[in-house]
């Protein structure tokens, strides 16, 4: 399958009365389609780590001050648990933006550790955003698994072997670098990874760089260059940016009081917590409720 075709496929999944921009969820865990009919302004997406391809339209994705283009044809793999700001640049309801979005599965990789080594190393880590040229045994790899979206027997027996070759593909590009990091236990990216972590259970009480750095046994200094390396941001702008996102999702989604989201995701001061609420998302948090 090409791309052409695997594009057709997808856009037939997409329902015509599916809301501009919303996820439209598979019958297989962890996969999903997005469309956009209009250009859309950056927002905040928290769902690594994963891989997407765009099969119409152009993206923008954000990590800190770096903006990476995304265009036909192209995958991009998040490595990391990293919130990042994307826009869609490209998409009209004549040529909509179409684009296919799986979660990587670590269990998958863990098991394909033995051929990672075999591989070559991809290109030099920078970021935990990278850019994946058109791939086509990735493309048909992915349209092969689709095709079982409404074969739930050959889902089961066929879909597993599919979706192992899924990762192995991008193992085989130029994301390997990045994922056999995260594969090494003692390597920095994957004790960042483990950071992340500790960042994301700890929201609601005090942390310092010097805790996390402590907690994934990393010098402050190294923890805090090879943090800001992979992510974009330091330990405590990144833990800031999770802090106000939970809020939001407590206000939002299920109606916690302000003052309530604000204490418990780590803030003392309900006035500093609305300040940064509405420098981040633009809006306060009273009237994000409304």
């Amino acid at each position: 399958m090409n791309l052409e075709e695997l594009r057709t496929l997808v856009a037939n999944q997409v329902p015509d009365d599916q809301p501009d921009g919303a996820a439209v969820l598979l019958p297989m865990d962890g996969i999903f389609i997005v469309r956009h009919l209009t250009p859309s302004p950056f927002k905040s997406l928290s769902i690594g780590p994963f891989a997407s391809l765009i099969l119409q339209g152009q993206k923008e994705a954000r990590l800190d001050d770096n903006v990476m283009v995304f265009s036909e044809g192209q995958t991009s793999v998040l490595g990391h648990d990293v919130p990042i700001e994307y826009c869609v640049a490209k998409g009209s309801p004549e040529k909509p933006f179409l684009a296919l979005l799986f979660q990587l599965d670590f269990d998958i990789l863990h098991l394909l550790k033995g051929r990672i080594d075999a591989l070559s190393g991809g290109e030099e880590i920078a970021t935990s955003l990278r850019r994946v040229d058109q791939n086509t045994a990735l493309i048909a790899a992915l349209g092969r698994y689709l095709e079982l979206a409404d074969k739930p027997v050959e889902r089961e027996i066929l879909g597993p072997a599919i979706l192992e070759e899924m990762h192995l593909r991008l193992l085989q590009s130029h994301s390997a670098g990045i994922l056999r990091e995260l594969l090494s236990h003692n390597s920095h990216a994957s004790k960042i990874a483990q950071s992340i972590e500790y960042i994301r259970t700890h929201l609601g009480e005090p942390m310092s760089v010097e805790d996390i750095a402590s907690q994934v046994g990393i010098g402050k200094s190294t923890f805090y260059d090879h943090f800001h390396q992979f992510t974009g941001k330091s330990p405590m702008s990144f833990a800031k940016v999770l802090r106000l996102q939970e809020a939001r999702r407590l206000i939002t989604a299920l109606q916690r009081p302000v003052s309530s989201a604000a204490f418990a995701v780590g803030y003392a001061s309900a006035s500093q917590f609305s300040r940064d609420y509405k420098s981040h998302f633009g809006i306060s948090p009273s009237a994000d409720q409304a």
